[in-house]
């Protein structure tokens, strides 16, 4: 009962915030918040439910103030944690000229987790469910809806302020991130230190 009822706490405290303060994150913090959105739980599983436990989602840190990390693209795998820099230098200011509409808490943002997503194998994958062959795409978004929803929660219980982005110039965000071959981003969840 205990543990119901710390998580209906941590539900009820969740909020989207976007405004940050100007400290750093730390490293610890960050590989937290990435494991709550899509950590390792088990050998072959992760914390998010997938479609036919397919797991199409990948996630990548874009880092602005992060102790001990290199501005620039990383990327994360469940169990494995942080990978090498993928892209050096601060893109932080050309996502939030990728951003629809005026978002400036992309460009303050400490952090920017990259939700990204392989459509066309989910698709692939489950290509037989729908007329069109496009059901792996929902199933995506579902997985995508989930991730946020962990990193959320993963916020709050750190202490830290988030806000998703799900607001973006596709194209323009994708040309910026260069992520690997066949990799969609879908939305930013941008994070940082709560203002006091």
């Amino acid at each position: 009962m205990a543990a119901i009822d710390a998580l209906q706490s941590l539900l009820a405290a969740r909020r989207t915030r976007r405004d940050f303060a100007e400290t750093p994150l730390s490293r610890k913090d960050v590989e937290t918040l990435l494991a709550c959105g899509l950590g390792a739980s088990g050998s072959d599983r992760k914390v998010v439910p997938s479609a036919g436990a397919l797991y199409p989602m990948r996630l990548f840190l874009v880092v602005g103030a992060v102790d001990s990390l290199q501005p620039g693209l990383h990327g994360w795998t469940a169990g494995d944690g942080l990978g090498p820099l993928l892209q050096p230098g601060d893109l932080r200011p050309a996502l939030q000229k990728a951003a629809l509409e005026e978002q400036p808490w992309v460009g303050r943002a400490a952090a920017l987790v990259i939700i990204a997503a392989d459509i066309e194998g989910a698709n692939a994958a489950f290509q037989d469910q729908q007329p069109d062959g496009t059901r792996g795409a929902r199933y995506a978004a579902m997985e995508a809806g989930a991730i946020t929803q962990s990193l959320y929660l993963g916020a709050e219980a750190l202490g830290l302020a988030g806000v998703l982005v799900g607001g973006i110039d596709d194209a323009a965000t994708a040309g910026i991130l260069e992520l690997p071959s066949g990799l969609t981003p879908l939305a930013l969840f941008a994070c940082g230190q709560r203002i006091p």
